[in-house]
């Protein structure tokens, strides 16, 4: 919990534990009960919840380059894309096509995703 506290990572990738025939960690004794697992992953994933949401914040009203992927889906009128620091970002442009890097100012700071508005295609 220090470590993530102290690194402030924009995204984890978190899971349980669970065993994996085959690796040494496989024939260890688990002396860790599931509701403990389980309340240990709620916390982390509470704490990230937090850091990530300011991270997110902290790009209202900002102005990002994005390379547009594809249709969300969300919306067909919305495309969908990641910014050069790898954010998700969504935004209307119907007429934008996959390939193209797009001007948005961001407005919207969702859990796992940032939404926009179209200034320009470059």
């Amino acid at each position: 919990m220090k470590l993530i506290a102290s690194c402030e990572y924009d995204g984890l990738y978190i899971f349980k534990y669970s065993e994996r025939p085959g690796t040494p960690a496989f024939k260890l004794e688990d002396d860790v009960s599931p509701p403990e697992k389980t309340e240990r992953f709620l916390e982390l994933e509470r704490l990230q919840r937090q850091i990530q949401g300011r991270i997110y914040d902290g790009y209202l009203g900002r102005e990002v380059r994005v390379l547009v992927e594809r249709e969300s889906s969300r919306s067909n009128n919305d495309r969908m894309g990641h910014t050069t620091c790898h954010k998700v970002v969504n935004f209307p442009g119907p007429h934008v096509a996959p390939g193209q890097v797009a001007k948005i100012r961001i407005r919207t700071a969702n859990p796992n995703s940032l939404y926009g508005d179209l200034l320009e295609v470059a």
